[in-house]
């Protein structure tokens, strides 16, 4: 109970400090993107629900995992996950673990990126490789801890188009359109 506010905690703090940020006061402008983003870009700051699990080991709020933390954080996870005891994860028990940790059993890493054999059972071995590729995945400057700003991404706003703006209207002619009004035998 007390991983699961934890990891509660860890998912909505964030969440609740990007509103604050993302609402700009009147004045206040988007910041731009780095020159490699190109120019009139916008940036976003990326988090996966994995990275806000890892955060969760943290334990002496330095703001960096080491491996001991990670270590201790991914057999605690694997208990929780395991709610029968039996030593290993069932389907049921990952899906109901992948909602409470992750916070939908549709976020990544997905149930195969844990079930090697794909046999639809996660044994402890499994869980322990899975989440130590997430570790060394996390590690970007290989020093064997994880820094939480090796845990976000930042990334070019999407354009226009995935935000709702209509496209430009093309001077293409569609069927129907041309001197024919659509009679023609072309079926596409």
């Amino acid at each position: 109970m007390k991983m699961k506010k934890i990891i509660l905690t860890c998912a909505i703090v964030p969440l609740l400090l990007q509103a604050c940020a993302s609402s700009p006061e009147p004045q206040q402008r988007e910041k731009s993107a780095p020159p490699a983003f190109g120019k009139n870009q916008s940036v976003i700051t990326v988090v996966s629900p994995a990275s806000l699990l890892i955060t969760s080991f943290n334990r002496n709020n330095d703001y960096v995992i080491d491996r001991a933390e990670f270590t201790a954080g991914r057999d605690q996870a694997f208990l929780t996950a395991d709610s029968n005891q039996d030593g290993r994860i069932n389907l049921f028990e990952m899906d109901a673990w992948r909602q409470g940790a992750l916070g939908s059993k549709d976020a990544a890493p997905m149930s195969m990126f844990f079930d090697a054999d794909f046999n639809q059972v996660v044994t402890k071995k499994e869980f322990e490789t899975a989440f130590d590729t997430l570790f060394n995945n996390a590690d970007k400057d290989g020093n064997s801890t994880i820094a939480f700003t090796e845990l976000v991404r930042v990334a070019a706003r999407p354009s226009g188009r995935s935000q709702g703006k209509k496209p430009a209207q093309s001077k293409q002619k569609k069927r129907g359109q041309g001197k024919g009004g659509g009679r023609g035998q072309h079926s596409y």
